[in-house]
């Protein structure tokens, strides 16, 4: 249902069965304000609240349990699309989560971009939400109808953290609601999280959407009982304990990784600028030495008085027939002639031009002897 593939630590998965397990007490299943557990059965309204239990799938702990109310049904498959079934056509969809990654550190993102991490400089959520959930969502024929801050699902985000290991990380949350109108008549929220866990090599964050959906009438009440089960979910201390040793574990590996691919990186990048400044003046031998691949229509050395800033001039550059090429990952920028279309550059300090888009020296068996990274023309 949810419109934008947005995402949390999956905010939907922490409403599972209604089992009691571990170091949760029986006695605590039902909730109803001031009623107790054995006058549950004389309530027949839709206002009784039932704890919701949901285990690790892994070692069949449970995680949490959270006060939802006992007409809502669970779905308890993995891929269920609906998470929750209730009366007046509720639904609550499961949540969509992306994580990204940002450093100001130009090697560090390139690196994370080759561990296949998305890399995006993060926004405030309000921001997000204005700018991308409300357009997308109303663009789809919903009709906005207002937003508002979720503080009981921060406040929620904010103990859980806080029982996790200190690393040294600074981590923050914000959330925001937005409720709107369907063509239907149905009403929906989109309830967006953003996480924010600062680190020493970046900021490691994601942002989450779950939806709720339900009948106008009845669309105030599901949607004030979910934010108040998700505000008022109750973390297992045997869970969370256990948890927090898998990922200190976890939390260590990955920063050993880390730290090795950003050796390898800023090692690849001073070897290129060093062969750069010692083969500044071969640029006519290069070309000679590719002349035998169709493929490539120009081939020489970058040279070290060729590197560009960002605010170079481009009518300098069209005057003297030359492009800008640059990789965006590293901050490179090189000033080459205007020959080709597309443009490699390997960890020698030479580049090849061509106009063939699907031509990969990487491939090539008679080049694939040095690491190849092919840069944007940026003029």
């Amino acid at each position: 249902m949810s419109v934008l593939p947005l995402s949390i630590l999956c905010t939907s998965c922490f409403f599972g069965n209604s089992d009691t397990e571990n170091s949760f007490s029986e006695e605590e299943l039902y909730e109803t304000g001031n009623l107790s557990a054995n006058s549950f059965q004389q309530q027949p309204n839709d206002d009784r609240i039932k704890y919701f239990y949901m285990k690790d799938a892994q070692n069949g702990m449970v995680m949490v349990k959270s006060p939802l109310p006992a007409s809502w049904q669970y779905d308890e498959r993995p891929n269920a699309s609906i998470v929750y079934q209730g009366p007046n056509n509720l639904k609550v969809y499961k949540t969509e989560r992306f994580e990204y990654f940002y450093s100001n550190d130009p090697y560090t993102n390139q690196t994370a971009a080759q561990m296949g991490k998305q890399v995006s400089q993060p926004m405030p959520l309000d921001q997000i939400v204005s700018q991308q959930l409300k357009p997308n969502y109303e663009s789809n024929g919903y009709t906005f109808l207002k937003s508002y801050p979720a503080e009981g699902v921060v406040d929620f985000w904010n103990r859980f953290a806080s029982g996790m290991p200190q690393t040294g990380s600074r981590k923050s949350f914000s959330a925001i609601g937005s409720d709107f109108k369907a063509a239907n008549g149905n009403h929906i929220m989109v309830l967006a999280l953003l996480t924010m866990s600062q680190t020493q090599t970046g900021v490691i964050w994601s942002i989450s959407t779950t939806t709720l959906e339900a009948d106008a009438d009845y669309f105030d009440k599901a949607r004030d009982a979910y934010i108040h089960g998700v505000a008022n979910t109750q973390i297992n201390p045997q869970w969370q304990q256990y948890q927090n040793g898998q990922l200190a574990a976890n939390i260590k590996r990955n920063d050993e990784f880390y730290r090795e691919q950003m050796m390898k990186s800023a090692a690849a990048h001073k070897q290129r600028m060093a062969a750069i400044n010692s083969n500044a003046t071969a640029s006519n031998n290069i070309a000679k030495t590719y002349s035998d691949i169709l493929d490539i229509s120009h081939a020489g050395y970058l040279k070290r008085d060729n590197i560009n800033s960002a605010g170079h001039s481009a009518n300098i550059n069209m005057i003297g027939e030359n492009t800008v090429i640059g990789n965006h990952q590293t901050g490179e920028h090189y000033t080459i002639p205007s020959t080709n279309k597309y443009y490699w550059v390997n960890n020698r300090g030479e580049y090849l031009g061509t106009d063939n888009p699907n031509f990969d020296p990487r491939i090539n068996n008679q080049i694939n002897d040095a690491e190849w990274t092919q840069f944007d023309v940026e003029q």
